[in-house]
Parts: C-alpha cells; structure tokens; sequence
C-alpha cells in the first residue's frame, strides 16, 4: 500500500493521521523484510538523519540507497528478527509536511526485544507520496541491548 495522495488534495490533521500510518506500516514491512531498497525509495533525496551529535546528509538518491541497503545488511547479519512502531505524535506543519515521533521495538529472531528507540521524522508530501527528509533518533527510558 502506498501513502500516495489525491490529485490536488491536501490533507486535514485526520488524513495526515492516516497518511502517517499507511506510510510506516510500509516503512516497518520493507524492514521486516531488509529491503534496503524500498526503504530508501521512502526517502527524500536530500535528506538526513540525526543521532546525538553525529549528522548524516545524503544529497542524492543513490546514497539514500547505499545508506538502507547497508543498514539492512547490519541488521540481516545481527540477528534482527522484525520491528514494529507506535506513533505516539503527530503535527501537521503547513500544507505539505507533517512531524510524527514514533517509537519502535525491534526484535530479535527468537521474538526477544533487541532495542527499543524513538525517532522524530519529518515528512513532506508531494504528488509522489510522503518522503522522509530529515530523521532523528534518541533513545527511551527502557532501552535493551
């Protein structure tokens, strides 16, 4: 399923909702399935991510793709099982953009949590859908490693 929108159409806060949904259940499916590839396709180009003080840009849509199929190939060889979300904010900002802090719980292949981390995204909407252009991750309360 696609989180594309309607010709001309611009979301109310119960659509963006719903955008957000469709979008990282697509998001967790190509994970769960180490798509690096489609996972990336899900992201702009530019676009970045944050994790404490280190900041990663990738300016074109190739090393949007290097970036995931790499992730994925960590994640395949360390025993990483499936992840699932919780959307725990959403905020409409504009017309074309929306903010959503997500948490997610990632398991191993034995269904054991391996980590739990939050991340804010921040979404634009085009006629192609959402992309994500800028990620930043953090840590909760009650990680696992």
């Amino acid at each position: 399923m696609s989180a594309a929108r309607s010709e001309g159409a611009t979301p109310l806060f119960e659509g963006w909702r719903t955008v957000a949904h469709i979008f990282f259940a697509e998001y967790r499916d190509h994970f769960n399935r180490l798509d690096g590839t489609s996972i990336a396709r899900l992201w702009n180009a530019p676009s970045g991510v944050m994790e404490g003080q280190t900041v990663v840009l990738w300016d074109t849509r190739a090393k949007v793709e290097a970036n995931h199929v790499a992730l994925c190939e960590r994640y395949r060889t360390s025993d990483f099982g499936s992840a699932d979300f919780e959307i725990v904010h959403i905020r409409p900002v504009g017309d074309e953009a929306i903010f959503v802090h997500v948490i997610w719980t990632m398991r191993r292949r034995d269904g054991a949590v391996w980590q739990r981390f939050g991340t804010a995204y921040q979404l634009l909407y085009s006629d192609d859908g959402a992309r994500i252009v800028l990620a930043v991750a953090h840590s909760t309360d009650d990680q696992v490693i």
